[in-house]
């Protein structure tokens, strides 16, 4: 089948570009703007630049001839916003552009449409593993703005002849990752002692392996038109036991130690990092029995074999930086 990957030039776009090219799908990297750098493991499938203020007509001919699209396209979220207006900026890039892919997409002729959406749409913290039923209570903009793009698309109306299929993945980790994963990363690999052995809430996570065949499987699969479904890898794990299995997977020894909560928040604000630490130590957990169920999905990848490959990456990219010094 012929699949439209729109947003592909980013961490999560290049993973699955790659994976559905080798399941046999036949791939079109929609990227906005021409790439710096070109992995070669994406050599020979199709790349097509559709710049942010393109026209419709652009949008519908990238998608033309196409069965199925998923939309990765979308503004990141960030821990400290500059924007004069976050929620705007994030509703225009979270729930405008996709609904007028998704919008393109029909015009286009394509039979489905998968919007990746986020935890954050749902919540920021759970009390018990969240299910898709559950009402929804996003907290920031990113997450108010991808709830909204979930609501345009599955409300009733003119979007009703294209199937429409949601995925609200948790914090998604691999090789090229980033942003606060990318923290952890470097955390870990620092050997450094460190205060979070009491960070001990669990929290779910999803490999971008398993993100990839998760989101090939909603694109494919009868099942999941009209649906929204979380996905992750099977096995949640508090920040704590996240380090230490990084830390295994570097050789290192675990080296945490536990500080009373109230001074390990008061240190992360003096370092400006107050929020991430809430975000880390709270639990945040998916029940993923909807996708298994529906779809007879389950992840491929197996949780310390993610981490090792993420860790190896890391390491690698490392010693690359420091031979180019």
């Amino acid at each position: 089948m012929k699949l439209a990957i729109i947003g592909a030039a980013g961490f999560i776009g290049r993973h699955l570009s790659r994976h559905a090219a080798a399941a046999g799908w036949q791939v079109t990297r929609i990227v906005r703007r021409p790439e710096t750098s070109v992995d070669p493991r994406l050599a020979g499938i199709r790349t097509v630049i559709v710049a942010d203020d393109a026209a419709h007509a652009a949008r519908i001919e990238a998608l033309r001839d196409h069965e199925v699209a998923i939309c990765l396209a979308a503004r990141n979220h960030r821990m400290r916003d500059r924007a004069p207006d976050p929620l705007q900026a994030c509703l225009a890039g979270n729930r405008d552009a996709p609904l007028d892919w998704a919008r393109c997409s029909l015009r286009a002729g394509l039979r489905r449409f998968v919007f990746v959406s986020s935890v954050k749409a749902a919540a920021e913290r759970s009390t018990a593993p969240l299910r898709e039923t559950d009402p929804p209570a996003p907290e920031d903009a990113y997450g108010i703005s991808k709830l909204a793009a979930e609501q345009g698309l599955m409300l009733p109306g003119p979007l009703d002849t294209i199937e429409r299929v949601v995925v609200r993945p948790p914090l998604v980790y691999g090789p090229q990752v980033g942003a606060n994963f990318g923290l952890l990363l470097r955390l870990a690999a620092s050997g450094l002692p460190l205060p979070l052995g009491g960070a001990l809430a669990p929290r779910s996570l999803l490999s971008a392996t398993n993100l990839c065949d998760a989101l090939l499987a909603c694109a494919g699969s009868p099942a999941a038109a009209g649906r929204c479904f979380y996905a992750a890898d099977g096995q949640d794990l508090s920040v704590a036991e996240l380090l230490a299995r990084l830390r295994a997977a570097a050789v290192l020894p675990p080296r945490l130690f536990a500080v009373p909560p109230a001074l390990l928040r008061a240190g992360a604000a003096l370092a400006g990092r107050g929020e991430y630490l809430r975000r880390l130590v709270e639990p945040l957990q998916v029940d993923t029995s909807a996708i298994r169920t529906a779809l007879r999905w389950s992840p491929p990848q197996a949780v310390d074999d993610a981490l090792r490959e993420t860790m190896a990456w890391h390491l690698a990219s490392r010693r690359g930086k420091a031979a180019a010094a």
